[in-house]
């Protein structure tokens, strides 16, 4: 017979009987962890999450360390995307010395500027994340103000996911391009706005902003209709539309998980520390973002090497 959220509660809330040393005594306060009857009423989020909180630190060293030093329920956020910001940061160098250097005689300013947008995007959204949540614990001004930027990174991200996308889809319909990502762009101002506002970053409104940000990604599909009523299918399969659709599919099913609560709403307690649907999310953007950058290949592999960055090869 499964426990109660009230008896899991309690039995989280048993401790060792036996005090630290006065050595120690720094450390372990600052390593216990709380319950959420035992967090203040600006750190409640997901009543499904019983156990793991760090509680208020006031400290950025005590915010910093806590990110490496001991398990909580922020962990997994925090690692997740720092180490995928730091395969960006690989996968960028990678761009520039190899991808750049085996397209030269055809590579523009346009392919660095667009794909600049995607990958500063994607960097600014991993780290700001993770940072957000390894600080969220140090006060309620300063996780506000970081709460609000992990919003922006989101908005960021998947604006910047746009513009390379755009730019190669419409590779040779450069007014199509400008259309398209000038009316997304103005999709992303508005979803920020809202995002940003006091009132909708409350729990409260969880699943409306996870919506929203599903239908700021989903305006993206638009262009992809254009773009195969225009030129068919098979060509979308040319420029890498099995990675984009891989990477949507990471996204809104991510947002999905992350907006329901699924899986600790059917099991409170189980996933404490590891496996929630918020620690879900976070893989799953990290998986999308990689997806979106190998499509983003495919269309570089495309226009430079098969059709040596001319249109005229490929309207033949």
């Amino acid at each position: 017979m499964s426990m109660t959220t009230n008896e899991l509660r309690n039995r989280r809330r048993t401790h060792e009987n036996e005090p630290p040393s006065s050595s120690a005594k720094d450390q372990a306060s600052t390593r216990k962890l709380l319950t959420w009857d035992e967090i203040p009423q600006w750190q409640r989020d997901n009543e499904y999450i019983i156990y793991g909180y760090r509680g208020e630190l006031n400290s950025w060293r005590r915010s910093f360390s806590s990110a490496f030093t001991y398990l909580h329920n922020e962990t997994v956020n925090i690692q997740s995307h720092w180490i995928g910001g730091l395969v960006f940061i690989g996968m960028w160098l990678y761009h520039l010395r190899g991808v750049y250097k085996q397209y030269a005689d055809t590579i523009n300013t346009f392919d660095k500027l667009y794909m600049s947008f995607f990958m500063i995007g994607a960097l600014f959204c991993l780290f700001i994340s993770g940072s957000y949540h390894m600080i969220s614990s140090h006060s309620k001004p300063v996780s506000d103000v970081f709460h609000r930027l992990d919003y922006a990174g989101i908005v960021i991200l998947t604006v910047g996911s746009f513009y390379p996308a755009v730019y190669y889809g419409f590779f040779c319909d450069p007014h199509f391009a400008v259309l398209w990502l000038v009316l997304l762009t103005v999709s992303g101002a508005g979803a920020a706005y809202a995002v940003l506002s006091p009132t909708y970053s409350t729990p409260e409104y969880r699943r409306t902003r996870a919506y929203l940000f599903i239908t700021l990604g989903l305006g993206g599909a638009l262009p992809v209709i254009h773009l195969w009523a225009a030129e068919g299918f098979s060509h979308l399969i040319q420029i890498g539309i099995d990675w984009l659709l891989a990477s949507a599919a990471f996204y809104i099913g991510g947002a999905i998980l992350y907006s329901e609560r699924f899986p600790e709403r059917i099991w409170p307690g189980r996933f404490d520390l590891i496996g929630a649907s918020h620690q879900i999310f976070h893989v799953c953007v990290v998986l999308a973002a990689i997806c979106h950058y190998i499509s983003m290949l495919r269309c570089i592999e495309f226009w430079h090497g098969e059709h040596h960055g001319h249109c005229g090869v490929f309207r033949e």
